[in-house]
């Protein structure tokens, strides 16, 4: 497949083989296992498509509504992402589920501290897992919660009971946000924005 898209003049990225440009006509294909996901403007996209069709045996599936583990709506300009069916199952399969809600995803007034001798500790595999899970919502569609992931993962090689009520927490909060989503629009003139609210000073470690 990836040698006769470059036969067609896609070139692979340098950061995923299975990633391909074709920088004249703006068509970029995504190789997943045995899925194939097209973006780009419409007439080259279907000639692609024909050319692939002919080739190899495929189905066209239309328009993509939903990519691992990510739930995808179109709008006229612009595309919106979330992950509510993964949260779902996410909370289930952690018996958190029927939890209660909470506004906020870390207690603020709490810090996170390494185990101390005689501190009750967590199961490692199972907050290990957590991490994991909560980890492809935040790379999908749910970047605000970079920070607290990234805070709670520094004691997966050794977490506490606490650390664990505190990574639990931020599933309270994903049962109550589970329907957020991700909007990008359409713009002629993009803007890159970043806000910062990180507490360097109160990091004990880093």
């Amino acid at each position: 497949m990836s040698a006769f898209l470059q036969l067609l003049g896609y070139k692979p990225t340098h950061f995923d083989p299975y990633v391909l440009v074709h920088k004249t006509h703006e068509i970029i294909i995504v190789i997943y296992v045995d899925d194939i996901t097209i973006f780009g403007s419409s007439p080259f996209r279907h000639t692609l498509k024909g050319s692939l069709l002919n080739k190899f045996d495929l189905s066209d599936l239309g328009s993509l509504n939903w990519l691992l583990e990510i739930q995808i709506e179109w709008g006229q300009k612009s595309v919106t992402l979330f992950q509510q069916v993964y949260i779902d199952q996410l909370l289930v399969t952690f018996g958190m589920d029927t939890c209660n809600l909470v506004i906020l995803p870390l207690n603020p007034n709490q810090k996170l501290v390494k185990a101390e001798e005689g501190i009750d500790h967590a199961d490692v595999s199972l907050y290990q897992q957590i991490i994991g899970s909560i980890m492809s919502v935040v790379i999908g569609t749910r970047p605000n919660l970079a920070f607290m992931i990234s805070a709670l993962s520094q004691f997966t090689s050794k977490p506490t009971k606490f650390h664990m009520g505190a990574l639990k927490q931020v599933l309270h909060y994903l049962k109550g946000t589970r329907n957020l989503k991700l909007t990008y629009n359409k713009q002629l003139d993009p803007y890159l924005a970043r806000y910062v609210a990180a507490d360097y000073a109160g990091d004990q470690y880093d």
